[in-house]
């Protein structure tokens, strides 16, 4: 775990270099003062007589150190918060590219709002950790090494002291985190599954609302909410168990050194190096605190850096998670030649106990038009998973043209097909950007004359600032048809080699679906084109339609073929009829 979290400092080394530079600075001028101020001390002698040159001496060297404390300070801070912002955002960048090479098959099961709370609450709780922790650990140790090292030179055996009755503040510290770190990884855990929830249900307002689930949905927020209070109080209040303890144990420390010096002090006794004085005595109690300080100052972060850790927890096992099997070095790019289509003896499973496809084949020739039809679960949508290698089959081949697909790029492969979904997605940004998604160098001239050709035009010159209006993620500004025809726009834009249709014109009025589906006769001549619908309607002028049901292809014909076989397909077309 500490190896892989340091493979993320290797970037930031001459930050990471500079902060303990000046860390170190900033301790070793720190350690100076005490003793400056030890020897003013002494500057002044018994009946009054003061050496007033010593004395002014060792005053302007402390009001040295004391600024030149705080110009270090300010360096080691300034280093150390340009080090943790740069891990973070080289995490969230590592985090980004890593989701984007995951499989679809994640996004079909996991929970998307506990995937942003780790790109977002997870790396900002790893930020504020290094922040508030780097700086304190660099002068923490160059402070606890300098003031051993000058304590032992002023009296060993005062030292002794010191040393022996120390390690109990870490062992007590020790004994204390390591029960904290599990509450830690649960609220880490807890803050994921809220956000999960949360994000969930906001975006299923109308869902919600029109069932009148309110209460239900606040109810059932309201037990993680309980659930992440809980852990996150046992995690807090263990915690902060952490700097009193170490405190209380430094000040007896403190207490037990202030004794000895005052003891040999008044009793003018000598134990150790040389005979103590005022000023010795006090520059003594000063590296006894000194000595403390870094150790009080770390366990007070204890409780970020138990966040941070549990936060790297949960980010490195997105890191873990299995990406899209990487493409040999053999991969071709797919050379769409028109657009013949061939499954052979396909079958694919989700879950390898319950097949979706068995031994699927057929051939769709060049500039066809096919409708996949069948009830609801046939398969219809897998079929065209497959297409575009959005899964790999498990057994079988699909080729385009003569190239079996799994032997292709999947970029290559996804980009030869325009692909029209039922459920829309837009994202914000302005109606411009969002048409020429699928081709970003598109004209001006090309991006109006697409949306022209999906009958996107005229709605979209009456928004505020026509196709510079700035739509929200969704568009939920915007009707669901509204949002259908820029996503048929983007996809007429793309001009693919071959298109896919899944329920394209279902949220659309009859007589835009009609305009619709004469802009789709202009864009689909020449274009191989698979059509999912289930207004079986729609259909009726296609080349060949494949009758699903069970994960096989029952049926294969034309509409009227199928109609006149009297099978299922018949069943299901007259059944829209039927008052």
């Amino acid at each position: 775990m500490f190896k892989r979290i340091f493979f993320f400092f290797k970037n930031v080394r001459g930050s990471f270099a500079l902060s303990a530079l000046f860390a170190a600075c900033a301790a070793v001028l720190q350690l100076l003062l005490p003793f400056f101020m030890g020897t003013a001390i002494d500057s002044i002698h018994g009946k009054g007589t003061v050496d007033f040159a010593l004395l002014a001496k060792y005053t302007l060297m402390m009001g040295g150190v004391v600024i030149g404390c705080a110009l270090f300070h300010w360096l080691t801070k300034f280093f150390s918060n340009k080090m943790a912002f740069s891990i973070g955002k080289a995490i969230r960048t590592d985090l980004m590219r890593k989701a984007h090479r995951l499989p679809i098959a994640y996004y079909d099961t996991a929970a998307h709002g506990d995937l942003l709370s780790r790109v977002t609450n997870d790396v900002e709780t790893i930020t504020e950790g290094i922040q508030n922790a780097s700086s304190q650990l660099f002068t923490g140790v160059v402070t606890l090494i300098g003031t051993l090292i000058l304590m032992f030179s002023l009296n060993w055996v005062i030292t002794l002291i010191v040393v022996v009755l120390t390690p109990f503040a870490f062992l007590l510290s020790a004994f204390i985190v390591r029960r904290i770190d599990k509450t830690f990884k649960k609220q880490q855990q807890t803050v994921g599954q809220l956000n999960a929830y949360a994000k969930e249900q906001i975006e299923a307002q109308k869902t919600v609302k029109a069932y009148a689930l309110e209460d239900a949905s606040v109810t059932r927020f309201q037990a993680l909410n309980n659930e992440l209070y809980t852990c996150g109080q046992k995690a807090q209040f263990f915690s902060s168990l952490v700097n009193p303890t170490t405190r209380l144990m430094n000040s007896t420390t403190y207490i037990v050194v202030g004794v000895v010096c005052t003891f040999l002090l008044i009793g003018g006794k000598n134990i150790g190096s040389q005979s103590m004085s005022i000023g010795l005595s006090a520059a003594f109690l000063s590296y006894a605190l000194q000595f403390a300080a870094p150790i009080n100052a770390i366990t007070n972060v204890t409780s970020q850096l138990q966040a941070a850790y549990a936060s790297f927890g949960r980010v490195f096992e997105v890191f873990d998670l299995e990406s899209e099997p990487k493409e040999n070095e053999e991969v071709v790019q797919l050379q769409p030649q028109g657009g013949e289509i061939a499954f052979n003896n396909v079958g694919f499973s989700y879950d390898k106990k319950k097949p979706v496809l068995r031994d699927v084949s057929f051939t769709v020739a060049k500039g066809s038009r096919v409708a996949v039809v069948g009830p609801t679960g046939a398969g219809k949508t897998t079929l065209v998973n497959l297409l575009m290698r959005f899964y790999d089959a498990d057994s079988g081949t699909v080729t385009i043209d003569a190239q079996n697909t799994a032997n292709c790029s999947r970029d290559s492969v996804r980009t030869a097909f325009a692909m029209v979904l039922q459920e829309t997605f837009l994202f914000h940004d302005t109606v411009r950007a969002n048409i020429a998604y699928a081709k970003p160098e598109a004209s001006e001239e090309q991006i109006i004359q697409a949306a022209k050709d999906s009958y996107a035009h005229s709605f979209i010159k009456r928004l505020p600032q026509g196709y510079d209006t700035v739509i929200s993620a969704g568009g939920d500004e915007l009707s669901a048809g509204q949002k259908q025809l820029l996503t048929i726009a983007r996809a007429m834009l793309a001009d693919a080699p071959m298109l896919i249709l899944d329920e394209a014109t279902s949220n659309v009025d009859t007589l835009t679906e009609i305009k619709i589906q004469k802009a789709f006769e202009k864009m689909m001549q020449g274009k191989t084109t698979f059509v999912i619908a289930h207004r079986l309607s729609t259909i009726v002028e296609s080349d060949m339609i494949l009758v699903m049901q069970h994960g096989d292809i029952v049926e294969v014909g034309t509409h009227d073929a199928l109609l006149k076989q009297g099978g299922l397909y018949s069943t299901l077309y007259y059944s829209q009829f039927e008052k």
